[in-house]
């Protein structure tokens, strides 16, 4: 079904990439005891890249009928298929650590698996937008379909749950790798909103969990949209826009203004760490100029930013620049690697999701799902990688 093509030294191949741009190794590549008199450096460990698929036989055409039911959900590493599981989608699984997480509804069961082995099933159907391992024990945060709510949950167990409750964040974030939960150290967090009236109209009511434990209420009627609310090193961030129109960054109860140009259209913004503080990722269309700008940028205004004539579908630092892919339609237009666009690409491909991209100070990979559905592509900095099956990418990542 799948056919590899020069993948095998993939792994020395990234190993090279990630030293190609330094003269020397890069800091998170070298081991060393803290506790010795003299620095010990042992030799760089290798490299792999990790993509997850979903996989359909070769007869079925999955473009015109997407069904899952008949497809596998796939893990590849260095291009080679090493693990596998029934009832592929992906918006049902998760790659941690060398182990691939997988959930199923059956009809009677939410079940979750790893690595295709079942750990512990609850008797909810939930499509998890939250998920972390924390001191040994599985923390997930599911919304229920249909509008019913959501539950927080530990080892399947519930913790807490709310009959009207919209969940806030998802896992197409690549900077929260928990998804729509957070671990702080003090504990597991999470936001969701709850529709209330305000003088006869429908508005959200926003409340920031630790656990069962209710931490923050944002009132209905303070802000006219609230864009992302997140919790990192003991304060709760939010991103609101004033009913003045101001765009604000708090912090726990501290407002700051966000600046943005007179001419800017803001498309898409959200919370995105870096490092030990909370800044803005977002991009925006300036007409007057015919421009979508890619963007990071905090109360000073923007630290990063990339403009192309084609809207982006995911921006990503990479040192004092930004890594992204633009679209042409509802194929990849450009791709750019620390603010520089490359080569045009030499046939149709399709970003089926931001986590099938990522960028560092030191890296890049990105993986494309080929537009015929069958033969893709994986670019690590500027090295090609195609490989051949009958499906899509979900996701890429390095360990």
């Amino acid at each position: 079904m799948r056919k590899l093509l020069g993948l095998g030294l993939l792994s020395l191949a990234l190993s090279a990439c990630y030293k190609l741009p330094y003269p020397q190794i890069p800091r998170f590549m070298l081991l060393q005891d803290r506790f010795s008199s003299s620095v010990h450096i042992e030799k760089p460990h290798e490299i792999s890249v990790w993509t997850t698929a979903v996989v359909y036989p070769d007869s079925v055409p999955w473009q015109n009928v997407p069904d899952t039911s008949v497809a596998r959900l796939v893990l590849f590493k260095n291009g080679e298929e090493v693990l596998s599981a029934e009832g592929a989608s992906e918006l049902h699984h998760r790659f941690m650590d060398g182990h691939l997480w997988s959930d199923k509804w059956d009809g009677n069961r939410t079940a979750v698996y790893c690595d295709g082995g079942e750990v512990f099933s609850f008797p909810s159907e939930e499509i998890l937008l939250g998920f972390l391992i924390k001191d040994g024990h599985i923390h997930t945060l599911g919304q229920r379909p249909g509008g019913e709510g959501f539950c927080y949950r530990v080892d399947g167990g519930e913790v807490f749950s709310s009959d009207v409750g919209t969940i806030v964040g998802s896992f197409n974030e690549r900077a929260w790798p928990g998804g729509a939960l957070t671990d702080d150290g003090a504990g597991v967090y999470y936001a969701y909103r709850i529709p209330v009236k305000t003088y006869g109209k429908l508005d959200w009511e926003y409340r920031v969990m630790r656990g069962s434990e209710t931490v923050k209420i944002i009132l209905a009627g303070t802000a006219s949209a609230t864009y992302d609310i997140r919790v990192m090193s003991g304060k709760i961030y939010s991103l609101r826009r004033r009913e003045s129109g101001d765009l604000v960054l708090a912090e726990d109860d501290l407002e700051e203004k966000i600046p943005e140009f007179a001419l800017e259209t803001l498309c898409s913004c959200m919370l995105y760490p870096i490092e030990d503080r909370m800044v803005i990722k977002g991009y925006s269309w300036i007409k007057k100029y015919g421009q979508y700008m890619s963007w990071l940028r905090d109360k000073g205004g923007i630290m990063h930013n990339l403009t192309s004539a084609r809207p982006f579908a995911e921006w990503q630092p990479a040192g004092t620049n930004l890594s992204a892919i633009d679209m042409e339609g509802d194929r990849v237009g450009s791709i750019w690697i620390a603010g520089e666009e490359q080569e045009p690409l030499s046939q149709d491909y399709v970003l089926t999701s931001p986590l099938c991209m990522l960028s560092g100070d030191v890296l890049f990979a990105v993986a494309l799902t080929g537009a015929d559905g069958r033969n893709h592509l994986i670019r690590v900095w500027q090295s090609d990688f195609p490989m051949s099956f009958n499906g899509y990418f979900c996701s890429i990542h390095i360990e």
